[in-house]
């Protein structure tokens, strides 16, 4: 039975939205609690895979002749981590379908929306559940076309649309990536198979031998930072926004967004034992690269939530952040002997923000649903006119800030105690933990001054005018509501469930063979500096923008640096524009240059070809008139001097005729003689 669960996780949300066109053409009503009938299926199949996970001795690895020439299976391999990540899909997902019901409950396109939805979900399971990298990667990709649809959902706004093709164009690029570390690692391995790699190391020893260990993982983890958002290929996730509340919250905030985290995470074991158990130290540069691109992402994303007044992409800014510690945790679990203790803080992250961040957007769309705006500064006031939604985000965004003891604060901790760990061998680790540090503090800033702005203080005018209207300001409906709570739930006590997660996790990553991982026991030596971040980033973010005993407008006006700097991070470090400048910009520059030689190359040809068939056609003209006309003519006259002489013939008295008869009658005779006697 679970043999038939493992494939079975995938293959019924994608069968679900293969008949959500033929569900759809009975009402709209079944089609919409279809989804959530499959979709609620879906997670109870990834549920009851974990106790048999959990009991299985070896992970269950099932496959199938898929392309027999290249010796290429098609399988599952239902190892912890890919049952881990699957729930995280199956369940979450649930609770958004749920949601979607009454959150887009009068739109255009639904049966689009749903199909791409259940899509999606199986296409995620499906990667996550793979057992080799060329299944994963079509998976990649269709949960790649997934989000560029539903980011593009409202596509009567050019807007929407040019959003979902930014999402997908940036991603393509590190899927190219991807695409190369995987041949790669094929041609010299000559596998796809998970199993297949960590059973057989030879595959490494080729790599060294030509000179492509350290690159080779580099390319992966480009496929990696695309998905993830890491940089420099973060610049999509702010404008995935575009797309429905529901949909960033399932897509790019807690499921596919985790996918570049999940491959690091698959394929760190592999060059974890070419470092630490066969020496090959140029492996060491990859784990550094992926820990500092984690390290810097993370803090550049938080500055400039610090100043977005937007609250979807405050929200984005977040996750790209977060999705920052998870990489940062990983490389650092590369660098260290005591390894688990980084690959389980970035996974037990992983979940824990999924969750968190799924409800921090759900949140935000009940907000955005009732105020009709996503400016935080025009709420405000109206906690009390949603007191569900306002104890749900205060939840979520306590869990985010890292406060104890909500689920954030344990798995945050666990991330800030693996820098601790590996500050002590030397300078790096320091810089990387004080980065992390300084994430941390401006992430409470941020939190404390979107939920203050967009639920404390007094109404703002455009809530006071929306009353005026008759507009209520009021909770979401149960079906929005359940999720909520049931979010809300899991974040307040989920933490507690770390030991028994870190058991699960730790032990769940042996393949077919064992992967030699050193544990370690965690010390709750970060916990100070928990605090002592709390404080940093809670107490001005308290003053400025819940008791607003200081104005941040009046600072702003004070010291022109600072001016400088709020618009610096305003335009996201100007990296967008630096993009747009070089890569559209300038391709549009490049073309219309090339244009205008391609245009004076064709009015040349233009030119020179009109005065060729000038000078041809005179030509044609002198031809015509003295050759072929000549000919013609010529023709003519002859055949009229030939005519006239053979007129004088053609008498018409009978009696010449007679003569010229007999005549030649007597030269017939004469030559038959001459010819008979040998004469002629």
């Amino acid at each position: 039975m679970f043999q038939n669960a493992t494939y079975l996780s995938f293959i019924v949300p994608i069968a679900g939205a293969m008949l959500i066109p033929l569900v759809s053409a009975i009402s709209p009503k079944v089609r919409n609690w279809f989804a959530v009938a499959v979709a609620f299926a879906t997670a109870a199949i990834t549920v009851y895979m974990i106790p048999m996970a959990y009991t299985s001795a070896v992970p269950i690895h099932l496959q199938f002749v898929w392309i027999s020439g290249l010796n290429i299976t098609f399988g599952v391999l239902a190892d912890r981590l890919s049952v881990f990540m699957a729930n995280i899909t199956g369940v979450l997902g649930a609770l958004i379908i749920l949601y979607s019901v009454d959150y887009m409950k009068g739109e255009e396109g639904l049966s689009r929306y749903f199909f791409f939805m259940l899509l999606f979900i199986g296409s995620m399971i499906g990667l996550v559940m793979a057992d080799n990298f060329l299944q994963l990667l079509v998976f990649w990709e269709i949960v790649g076309i997934c989000s560029y649809a539903l980011i593009g959902f409202w596509n009567k706004d050019n807007y929407n649309v040019n959003c979902g093709t930014k999402a997908f164009i940036v991603t393509r690029v590190g899927d190219v990536l991807l695409l190369a570390g995987i041949f790669i690692i094929y041609h010299y391995s000559g596998t796809f198979s998970f199993v297949g790699l960590a059973g057989n190391t030879q595959w490494i020893v080729n790599l060294v031998r030509a000179g492509l260990l350290t690159i080779t993982p580099i390319l992966l983890f480009g496929g990696a930072a695309g998905k993830s958002a890491q940089f420099p290929l973060h610049v999509w996730l702010p404008d995935a926004m575009a797309g429905p509340t529901s949909v960033s919250a399932l897509i790019h905030a807690a499921t596919m967004v985790n996918a570049g985290v999940y491959l690091v995470a698959r394929i760190l074991p592999f060059f974890y034992n070419a470092l630490w158990v066969n020496g090959y130290s140029q492996l060491t540069l990859f784990f550094t690269i992926v820990a500092w691109i984690g390290a810097f992402t993370a803090f550049m994303a938080a500055t400039q939530a610090v100043v977005a007044r937007d609250l979807k992409r405050i929200l984005a800014f977040s996750t790209i952040s977060q999705l920052g510690y998870m990489m940062l945790a990983l490389g650092i679990s590369g660098l260290l002997v005591q390894n688990a203790d980084g690959f389980f803080a970035a996974t037990f992250y992983l979940m824990t923000h999924a969750v968190f961040k799924a409800l921090l957007f759900l949140c935000a769309g009940a907000v955005i649903h009732v105020t009709e705006t996503n400016d935080i500064f025009k709420m405000g006031g109206i906690r009390r006119l949603m007191p569900i939604t306002f104890s749900a985000m205060l939840i979520g965004v306590l869990s985010l800030s890292g406060v104890p003891p909500l689920a954030g604060f344990w798995s945050k901790d666990a991330v800030l105690e693996v820098c601790l760990t590996y500050a002590k061998v030397g300078t790096q680790g320091y810089l990387l933990l004080g980065l992390a540090s300084a994430t941390a503090i401006l992430t409470f800033f941020y939190s404390i001054r979107m939920i203050g702005v967009a639920f404390l203080g007094s109404k703002s005018d455009n809530i006071k005018e929306l009353e005026n209207d008759g507009h209520i300001i009021h909770d979401p409906p149960a079906t929005m509501s359940v999720p909520l709570f049931l979010l809300s739930a899991f974040t307040l006590i989920g933490g507690f469930l770390g030991p028994w997660i870190y058991q699960f996790i730790i032990q769940g990553v042996t393949y077919s063979s064992p992967i030699q991982m050193y544990l370690h026991t965690f010390t709750g030596a970060a916990f100070p500096l928990t605090l002592g971040i709390l404080v940093l980033g809670g107490v001005p973010a308290y003053l400025l923008y819940i008791k607003k005993s200081v104005s941040p407008t009046g600072i702003l006006s004070k010291h022109r640096s600072l001016t400088k700097l709020h618009v610096f991070l305003e335009n996201r470090w100007y990296i967008d524009a630096i993009y747009y400048k070089i890569f559209v910009d300038g391709t549009y520059k490049l073309c219309r240059t090339l244009s205008k030689y391609v245009d004076v190359a064709i009015d040349g040809f233009n030119y020179g070809t009109a005065q060729f068939m000038v000078v041809f056609s005179s030509l044609g003209v002198k031809f015509d008139v003295n050759v072929i006309d000549g000919f013609v003519n010529g023709v003519a006259a002859a055949s009229v001097i030939f005519a006239s002489k053979l007129r004088r013939i053609q008498t018409g008295i009978t009696q010449r005729y007679v003569l010229a008869y007999i005549i030649g009658v007597i030269f017939l005779i004469i030559a038959v003689i001459l010819i008979t006697r040998g004469l002629w």
